[in-house]
This record gives C-alpha cells, sequence and structure tokens, in this order.
C-alpha cells in the first residue's frame, strides 16, 4: 500500500438523499450506519439520489 489513492473518486464526499430523507457528507462508499440513518434496513440495491460535495 503506497498510501496515496489511485482512484480519483477515493476519499471523496457525498450528500445522500433516499425516500424523502437526507444524509450528508458521507463517503462514497457508504456504511450500513449512514443507510441506517436514512431508514434503509434492506440489504440490497436501492434507487436514490446523490452528489458530490463541493
Amino acid at each position: 500500500m503506497t498510501g496515496q489513492a489511485t482512484n480519483k473518486w477515493c476519499g471523496q464526499k457525498i450528500n445522500v438523499n433516499y425516500n424523502g430523507d437526507h444524509h450528508g457528507h458521507d463517503d462514497i462508499d457508504l456504511s450500513l450506519a449512514a443507510w441506517n440513518k436514512l431508514g434503509m434496513v434492506e440489504k440490497t440495491r436501492i434507487q436514490g439520489t446523490w452528489s458530490k460535495v463541493a
């Protein structure tokens, strides 16, 4: 491991909207805890929206 990200999306933050709820400034690879805050309890693919934090 070099310590340098090779993927330009690594470490980027996003705002996530799901089912009318908003959870902001998460890593793109969202944790289960972040989805739980949005009320998502399923472990499947979901339809939501997101935008990159500037």
